[in-house]
């Protein structure tokens, strides 16, 4: 235990030394460049880890003279029509994303996307059909830009009224993630962002719910009946509330798990922490691999209460 808290005190310093250092570096950019609080945190000053974002910020960005605001804002527009499909997946960069129930007989996909007119900024819309499965795809790259203006982009994804999905998956980069962004006729919805929230209400019937966060609050709940649920969140809350469900699993690597269930009080759960405290209106388990309803931290408390 005393090796445990030792390692902790080594990281905790790590990480404020770290701190320390981006402090002196972005106020260091900020008196360089004239710029203000609100500049420094515009759309695509932000580093992103993923493949979507291409951000030159070491050296280049810190000795930029180009800012966004020097030149004009142009507006690029592309649809494309397909036929009806099982699977669609979509990854965004940026883009807000937003389905449209219509009067229709195919699937109508829309980008919108209003960016600087330089080669410094630069965005791609792609689609691939294959398989009875249609991808939608956007990427971003900034090199050398001081972004000093936000710029707007959107997907609209126009289907027929009440057309099913055996599939939906939504993978995005910087966006938060609400019931504006999603579909819910479908047997299956995955939802992923790296950094944003998420925050929906499930209200259809589904197979199987999967939402991850990197870096981000996750607020779910569901008054449908949902077969199969999975949350995963790297760095942040989990709240949850289900009406029916029949197998929940749980992962918070630093964050707390807060769920309300309604299930008979003679349910069994596994729940379990590395360093937090374990609250549950249920009784708990040894093993995980004997109850459908499982939790688990690495760093944080987890409550399970029952909804009477």
């Amino acid at each position: 235990m005393k090796s445990f808290h030792r390692t902790m005190g080594y990281l905790m310093g790590f990480f404020f030394l770290m701190t320390l250092l981006s402090v002196v570096v972005a106020f260091s950019y900020i008196e360089r460049n004239g710029l203000s609080i609100e500049n420094i945190f515009t759309e695509s000053t932000s580093i992103n880890y993923t493949d979507h974002w291409d951000i030159d910020f070491f050296p280049g960005i810190l000795s930029s003279n180009h800012r966004s605001n020097d030149y004009e804002t142009i507006s690029l527009n592309e649809s494309q029509t397909f036929d009806f499909v099982d699977q669609l997946f979509i990854s965004t960069a940026v883009e807000d994303v937003q389905f449209i129930e219509e009067d229709r007989d195919n699937i109508l996909i829309e980008y919108s996307r209003d960016r600087p007119d330089t080669d410094r900024y630069r965005t791609k819309f792609h689609t691939q059909l294959k398989n009875n499965q249609l991808s939608v795809t956007t990427s971003l790259s900034v090199r050398n830009l001081i972004m000093t203006k936000h710029y707007e982009g959107t997907i609209k994804i126009h289907v027929p009224t009440d057309y099913h999905f055996e599939e939906i998956k939504l993978d995005s980069d910087t966006t938060r993630i609400s019931n504006e962004n999603i579909y819910q006729n479908t047997d299956k919805l995955i939802l992923i962002t790296d950094l944003g929230d998420i925050d929906i209400s499930i209200n259809h019937d589904m197979d199987y719910l999967g939402v991850f966060c990197d870096l981000g609050s996750i607020d779910l709940d569901s008054t449908s009946s949902i077969k199969n649920v999975e949350v995963r969140n790297n760095l942040g809350d989990i709240n949850v509330t289900f009406d029916a469900i029949e197998a929940l699993d749980i992962k918070a690597d630093l964050g707390s798990i807060d769920a309300h269930l309604n299930l008979p009080s003679d349910t069994l759960i596994y729940a379990d922490t590395d360093l937090g405290s374990v609250r549950s209106d249920f009784a708990r388990i040894e093993s995980r691999d004997e109850s459908n309803y499982t939790f688990y931290s690495d760093l944080g408390s987890i409550q399970v209460n029952q909804i009477n």
